[in-house]
């Protein structure tokens, strides 16, 4: 009888240790996963907030009025501003790239160039590539909440598929060169999805 209660106590001690390990275990995943969001939450929203200041900056130096174009291009005060916000937004995409999947890393490459390409034309010039840019900025947002989790909205094969790059190509041929192939396919693909 004082051997069969010893088993039981026994018994019931392991099945609370067992339990209170997988406990132990599970809460340690809640852990590092919540970690791990918050980094790329970070991430995201830092790679985000260079995407805007370097879009707005943009959208500044695209004036509709030629004069006033003219005149910054000469002033060369847009194009330092822009390209610092280039360099800001490249910088933040390449400090977080281990915590983004391969399609939003890319994704953000792509869109650094593109508006890299951008900062290498005239400010007359970049006034074309306004819708293009816009739209490519809605694409990227959208990818911005899929990436962390919070729509499943927009998928890889419903977005712009960019044109495929190496990077040796890009510092061969330059962004400028880049952004020429894909407004040129954006044009087609724009007219494909309407």
């Amino acid at each position: 009888l004082i051997i069969d209660r010893l088993l039981i106590g026994l018994i019931l001690v392991a099945i609370g240790f067992g339990f209170n390990l997988a406990l132990e275990d599970y809460k340690r995943k809640q852990i590092e996963h919540q970690f791990y969001l918050e980094r790329k939450l970070e991430a995201v929203n830092s790679i985000r907030e260079a995407y805007i200041k370097a879009f707005n900056t943009y959208y500044w130096t695209t004036i509709s009025d030629k004069d006033k174009a003219k005149s910054l291009l000469f002033r060369g005060e847009p194009d330092t501003e822009y390209h610092n916000t280039i360099v800001n937004l490249g910088l933040a995409v390449s400090k977080y790239n281990i915590l983004l999947s391969r399609y939003f890393f890319d994704l953000a490459t792509a869109n650094t160039i593109m508006l890299e390409g951008i900062y290498y034309k005239e400010p007359i010039k970049r006034i074309e590539y306004r819708e293009f840019i816009h739209d490519i900025s809605d694409i990227f947002s959208n990818q911005c909440r899929v990436e962390l989790g919070l729509s499943s909205e927009l998928q890889e094969d419903q977005s712009f598929p960019f044109e495929k790059f190496e990077f040796e190509q890009i510092h061969i041929k330059g962004a400028a060169h880049f952004l020429d192939i894909n407004f040129e396919k954006w044009k087609r693909w724009k007219k494909q999805n309407k």
